[in-house]
């Protein structure tokens, strides 16, 4: 199957003083027929040119010509077709029509050469160099805007771990207040078990007193006695049970905290890039200033929470502290070094210009010529 190429650039920006209407009829038939006859007739590359910056798109070796639009078209030896190769009369009678085509081009090429400035040349280069930049420029404000979108990302995780922080110390309050329950529950035992010891010595003082009284007082005795071991160890028995079940609360509160402490690592972590992001953004004061507005938003609905649950208030107003003093702490340390660093770079100018002042001085001051001096050696009597 022959193959049939046509490669076009746009001369909206080489407006040339003489433009044919013909030229562009017989560009619109070619195209047609190279579309209707594209898989039957063996023809050579049509190759089109901006004659702007005479860079011929085309294989090697082809003579080029220069079209009434703006363009340069290889000269199209449609002779070399073989004709027993057309299926058609239609695909015959076209290429005879688009040979006639190529000798009027061929006619009006010298003429469009002599009328195609330089300076439309400079200027098809010129845009060509624009729209380069212009791809560049939307490039760069496609990673700005993508950048924006990973700092709302970063800001809403933020905020979710925030809210599970928050969460957990919710649960962390509720075992601890288990936790003194079963604190209170322990006390009352042991006032318990301190009333039947106390029992118990009376008990004991009254058998001491009665120890030679009748023997079915002695067995009611013995009896007290072990019905009092009994209920001794059967509250002995609910203490270390429910010590048990204390020494397990507190294994799950440590776990606990253990994993609020990892999740505090992690916060404190994107805290961190957050900062690093908000300090190498052009922005910067702005995203504080929102990031400021959302702490105050965030801020009234604490308060709106703590309204309800009274306990919790003191442990998110400390949150919210620690977290602006933070801010502020992080503004003036980076104000100070900012300060610092101009500071340094100040003298390091000031440094530099006195340098220059000394040695212009050095130059500008008259050389002194030593000339060389003899010295004879001077001999002295010492007298004996």
């Amino acid at each position: 199957m022959a193959q049939c190429e046509v490669l076009l650039i746009s001369a909206r920006a080489v407006p040339l003083k003489v433009r044919s209407k013909s030229m562009k009829q017989i560009i619109d038939a070619f195209r047609q027929h190279i579309q209707d006859s594209c898989g039957a007739v063996t023809t050579e590359t049509v190759t089109l040119v901006n004659a702007a910056t005479n860079d011929e798109i085309c294989r090697p070796g082809r003579r080029t010509g220069i079209l009434a639009s703006g363009f340069l078209l290889d000269s199209v030896p449609v002779t070399d077709v073989d004709v027993n190769l057309l299926h058609d009369k239609s695909q015959e009678d076209a290429l005879k029509l688009l040979q006639h085509h190529v000798a009027a081009a061929k006619a009006e090429r010298e003429q469009a050469t002599a009328q195609f400035p330089p300076a439309q040349r400079a200027r098809c280069r010129a845009e060509a160099q624009l729209q380069q930049n212009s791809k560049e420029m939307e490039q760069i404000q496609a990673s700005i805007v993508q950048e924006e979108k990973d700092i709302v990302g970063l800001r809403r995780s933020l905020e979710k771990l925030i809210q599970q922080i928050e969460a957990k110390h919710g649960e962390i309050k509720e075992h601890r207040e288990r936790v003194e329950l079963l604190r209170e529950e322990e006390v009352l035992l042991l006032h318990e078990m301190e009333a039947l010891r106390q029992r118990t010595e009376a008990e004991h003082a009254v058998q001491e007193t009665l120890a030679q009284q009748v023997a079915d007082e002695r067995t009611k005795r013995m009896e007290l006695k072990a019905a009092c071991r009994h209920k001794i160890k059967k509250v002995e028995d609910t203490q270390n049970f429910l010590q048990g079940r204390a020494e397990a609360f507190e294994a799950e509160i440590s776990a606990v905290q253990e994993e609020l402490l990892g999740q505090e690592t992690s916060t404190a972590a994107l805290l961190a890039e957050l900062s690093e992001s908000q300090a190498e953004a052009d922005l910067a004061a702005c995203e504080a200033a929102d990031a400021f507005q959302q702490q105050q938003q965030i801020a009234s609905e604490r308060s709106e929470v703590q309204l309800q649950h009274g306990e919790l208030l003191e442990q998110l107003t400390d949150c919210k502290q620690m977290l602006e003093m933070k801010t502020k702490e992080d503004s003036a340390s980076l104000a100070k070094w900012r300060l610092q660093y101009m500071s340094k770079l100040d003298a390091k100018i000031q440094a530099r210009r006195e340098w220059k002042k000394r040695h212009a001085a050095a130059r500008a001051a008259p050389k002194i010529i030593l000339e060389p001096v003899t010295l004879e050696p001077v001999t002295q009597k010492v007298e004996p």
